[in-house]
């Protein structure tokens, strides 16, 4: 569930935009290196949190981070304040060497939306068909 109007919508990325709530709402997907499969639980959170700061730009600082686990995979969790004021709350994963970063950024707090935007997010471990 992505909540606002479509803003880009390509092959590895979906992101959306509610101007009533001024919130940005990410999700970013990708094929990792088979060697990967080879990492061990905080050697992924590693992978994960350079990742999201890459792909999705985060610079300022991060308020908390919190290691994850979705359907016994790992990830971790940012809370960011970033460098222009907003707030931004992040998520990663690692599932069957397919990267899944997810986020909400916002000028103000975030809200039950970005609440209920994270609670939706799931997982098919047996869907995922690796380009590499």
């Amino acid at each position: 569930w992505m909540p606002g109007e479509v803003a880009e919508n390509t092959k590895n990325s979906l992101l959306t935009v509610n101007t009533l709530t001024e919130t940005v709402y990410m999700i970013f997907h990708g094929d990792l290196p088979t060697d990967t499969d080879y990492l061990d639980s905080e050697q992924i959170r590693e992978v994960l949190q350079t990742s999201l700061r890459k792909n999705l730009d985060i610079r300022g600082k991060v308020i908390k981070s919190t290691d994850m686990v979705i359907q016994g995979y790992p990830g971790i969790e940012l809370l960011v304040q970033h460098s222009d004021g907003s707030q931004g709350q992040y998520q990663a994963y690692i599932v069957r060497r397919r990267l899944y970063l997810i986020g909400a950024r916002t000028k103000d707090e975030l809200t039950t939306e970005a609440s209920n935007f994270f609670d939706s997010f799931r997982i098919y471990p047996s869907r995922i068909v690796n380009d590499n």
